[in-house]
Order: C-alpha cells, then structure tokens, then sequence
C-alpha cells in the first residue's frame, strides 16, 4: 500500500516525507511489537511517554540499542534516499504511477468492504480502537484531553471534603487498653512486585524470608490489580475511585486529606518522580513531605531513616504514613545493594531470551530488598510499641518472558497473569490485635476471597475507625459487611472491563487455574 501511496507525485520523495508523522508512529509500534510481540501504541504509553523520567527512560532505551539502530539504519536511510529522490531530475512514469495508483483504489475499496464488514460482524469492533492507525491518534488525542483534565484538579477538587471523623465508641469485642498509646498506620506501595516470584505465595526461591515467618502477618492470596499502570493504580488506591467509578479521581482529594480531617498527622514518603500526575497533588496534601528521588539512583532502604525520623520526632500525635517505594522497576539490578544479590549473574547487559537467567535473578534480588525494606518498617513500628497496621500490596505486576509470547515489563493494552496477580499483606501489632481484635480476626477470615486493590482505601480508613460517607464497608477486609463481586480492569480508554471478559491467553488462563485464582 506505501508504494501506491508514494506514487501521488512524480517524486516519491516528497510523499515519503510527507508521511513522516506516520512514520514515527511506525517505529514506535516496532518497539511495541519487539516487548510486548503485539500492541497497540495505546493511550497510557502516550501517558507514560509524558509523565516518565528521562533516567527511567535512559534506562530501558539501552537496553534496546539493537532495535533502536535497526530502526535508525531503516528510517534514516528512508529520509536520506527521499531527499535525494526530489533532487533527482528524473520523473516517475506517469502512466506507472497511474497504474499503481488504481491499483490502491482498489485495494482500498476491498480494505473498507472489509472494515464494513467488521464492524457489522458483532464482535465489537470500532473504528476508533481497531484500525491502524486511526486508533493511535484517538488514543494521543485521548491522552492529551486526559492530561488537561489532571492540570486542572486542584480547581475541580477545590471544594471536595470527606468530613471525616474518628469513632469513639468502643465496640464489643475490642478491648480497652488503658495506655492510652497512639496509633500508627502505615500504607506501602510498592512497584512491579509480582506475586509469582514471592516465596509468600509459593515461588520456589525464599525471596519473602522474613515475611514468610513473621508474627501477625495476614496474606491475601487472591488479589487483582485493576490497572497495569501506577499513574492510574496510586489514584484508585488513595482515592474511593475504582475501575467502576474512575472519574471521580478527578474531584476526590486523597486519603491523606481524610486521615488529616480525623486528627491524624500524615507523611508521604516517595522514591518516585512525579511528572503532571495525581501523586503529585496528593504529595502536597501531607503535613510531612519527603522525596529521596532527587538521586536518580536512590534506593528504597533511603527512605527507613526518614521514618524512623518521623515516629521520635512526634511521640504524640497519631500518624498516617503513606510510602511509595522504587521496588522492582526495571532496570532491577539497580534498585538494591550489594548485600541483596543473592542470586548471580544478576547484570542484565539486553533484553533478550538468552539474558533471560539474569533478568529473573536481578527481579527476584529486588524482592529479597522489598521484604527487607517492609521487615525494616516493621521493626520500627513496632518499637513504638502502639497501636499500629502496616499494609503493604504491589502496584502492578510484571512479565518476564515467561512464555512462548516472550512478552516483558509491564503497561501492555490487555495485561496478563502475570501482570494481574499482586501481593497484598498487613501486619498487626500486638497492642493492634489486643485493642482490635474482630478487625484482626475478620481480616484473616477474608485472606482467600477473590478481592482487588479498590479494597484499599476503604480498609484503611476501617482500620483506623474512621468514618465518612465516602467509607464503603462492602470494600473493607476487616468488615463483617465485606462482599466479593465481579472483579473489574481498567482499560486503556478509561472503562470498566470485568476480568473473565479480558481477552487473555491459554497461557494466562492456565496460571489462574494453576494457582487457584477466581476470574469473578
């Protein structure tokens, strides 16, 4: 089809040039097709391309040097000969290029005979999210109009109020501790921690040791992400919005907000960069704001001190600390010390199948550093010796050429398994247990139900007894008012999708009856 397109005028250099924008697309999709086998540039990489660090960035480009000069030999070459081709005195034929341009009349009267026929097929096909490359620029001008929308939330959510409050009354069955000691909750996000290469929750290598032993630990063992995204899963996890209600990320302040309202001091701790996002705005909510990403190499055990920090200089107040860790971002060799590089050769040089040894032991060395940084935070919580809950659960997960799709990282339009399954853990103190004792105990009674992230939210306000209309009790784990319904995904266009309608493969399929997951 180029090739008729190129014969539009005589010099076919000038339609080559012409069709630059669409070229650029072209090379962007090859990228695609080389991590993801296939994808479409979809509306959250546009995001992501906007919003990532230039060092994350750097990052992942080295490590496609050789598909980014295959591109660059192809594509310049292109620009080079089609520049040359307006400066050669010599025409095309014109009864050649007129041939060939009835030949791409007719090719594209059966190419929309075709689409026609898709669409009127039933099997939901749309202009606009199938055909390429309409859909790359719906999904750019999507993109842009989204990112418009999020410049604009500190006016949208200017007069939004949760009216929370904290509930006194004691309950029956939760004991009086006459200490009267503070409380401590804790919220740890993490990244890219899939739950396939937790030892927690099966994997053969011990790359959970502390957690897989300690006290007072409650595993989920059947939790869902509903985006493969952080900009998307921070919001939906700090906000009462969910895949069903997402709009409203764009009027709710963040929890934070709610927790200050109840008379809690708050901290949010970061080793991530924030570019035109929601975190961004939810940073500035907290009475404590602390960043450790102005070192581009910072790594998440950085942060413990600053905790630690928080907790002596305040002995007072109750505290709601909020803490995003760098995780298991890829590149991970370089989000963990020395002392965490238990399993070698972990320097991943490329992308590759036969790199693929090293990419497995450099992710599961970020895991070993993960537990440690989460066992850290424990440790210090509990010196406190309050009242004090320490959740933890994973953005997203990742793929790691796991199968014959060779499929990696994460952020693909139809996620995967392995994608999907995250971590999901809380850790009670004694005092906790004592004081709250049916919280705790409904807690364990719910760890194998079929749940999502949406639960968040809404469990950590229960757990600190707070109240506001925006509290769902359904969505709590340590309420007796918990429910299970169908599990949704956020797609790329902002919609709701529920999770046994996602288009996965056998490969996917497989995994969730291999490791006893619900679909609903």
């Amino acid at each position: 089809m180029l090739f008729r397109i190129l014969a539009f005028f005589n010099k076919p250099g000038i339609s080559f040039l012409l069709l630059l924008p669409k070229i650029f697309i072209d090379a962007f999709q090859f990228v695609l097709i080389v991590l993801w086998s296939s994808s479409i540039i979809a509306v959250d990489m546009f995001i992501n391309l906007a919003t990532t660090n230039a060092g994350e960035a750097m990052e992942l480009l080295t490590d496609l040097i050789p598909v980014l000069i295959v591109i660059c030999l192809v594509y310049v070459s292109g620009i080079i000969l089609a520049i040359k081709s307006i400066g050669n005195p010599v025409n095309i034929d014109r009864r050649f290029r007129i041939r060939k341009l009835k030949q791409g009349a007719i090719l594209t009267i059966f190419g929309l005979g075709a689409m026609f026929i898709a669409i009127e097929s039933g099997t939901g096909f749309k202009v606009k999210y199938d055909l390429y490359p309409n859909n790359v620029f719906y999904n750019l001008d999507y993109a842009i109009n989204k990112t418009r929308k999020i410049d604009n939330y500190l006016k949208t959510s200017d007069d939004f109020n949760y009216n929370a409050y904290r509930v006194k009354k004691k309950h029956k069955g939760e004991l009086h501790d006459k200490s009267d000691k503070r409380e401590i909750y804790v919220l740890i996000l993490g990244e890219t921690g899939r739950a396939a290469n937790w030892s927690l929750y099966g994997y053969g290598r011990k790359t959970t040791p502390h957690l897989d032993t300690l006290p007072n630990i409650v595993k989920f063992s059947d939790v869902l992400t509903q985006s493969n995204t952080t900009h998307k899963i921070v919001s939906m996890l700090l906000t009462p919005a969910d895949a069903n209600r997402y709009d409203q990320i764009y009027h709710a302040k963040s929890i934070i907000s709610a927790f200050s309202q109840s008379g809690f001091k708050t901290a949010y701790i970061t080793n991530q960069e924030y570019n035109k996002t929601f975190m961004h705005y939810y940073f500035n909510e907290a009475d404590i704001k602390k960043s450790i990403r102005c070192n581009k190499n910072a790594k998440d055990h950085q942060m413990l001190p600053i905790i630690e920090q928080i907790i002596k200089d305040d002995t007072l107040n109750n505290l709601f600390i909020f803490v995003h860790l760098y995780g298991s971002h890829f590149k991970y060799q370089q989000r963990y010390d020395k002392k965490f590089a238990v399993y070698k050769p972990d320097n991943v040089e490329n992308i590759s199948k036969a790199s693929l040894s090293r990419i497995i032991n450099s992710f599961d060395n970020s895991i070993l550093c993960t537990d440690d940084f989460i066992y850290r935070t424990i440790k210090l919580i509990d010196g406190d010796n309050s009242r004090s809950m320490i959740l933890y659960l994973s953005d997203h997960g990742e793929d790691l050429m796991d199968d014959k799709r060779g499929k990696f990282l994460h952020a693909s339009p139809i996620p995967t398994y392995y994608q999907l399954h995250i971590p999901y853990v809380i850790w009670f103190s004694d005092r906790y247990v004592k004081q709250y004792s049916n919280k705790y105990c409904r807690s364990v009674a719910h760890k194998d139900y079929p749940l999502s992230n949406n639960t968040v939210f809404h469990s950590m306000l229960d757990f600190a007894s707070i109240k506001t209309e925006y509290l769902d009790s359904t969505l709590s784990v340590c309420s007796k008012e918990l429910i299970t319904v169908p599990r949704t995904y956020l797609d790329d266009h902002d919609e709701p999708v529920k999770i046994e309608d996602l288009k996965l493969t056998k490969y996917d399929y497989e995994q969730f009856e291999k490791r006893g997951l619900r679909l609903y």
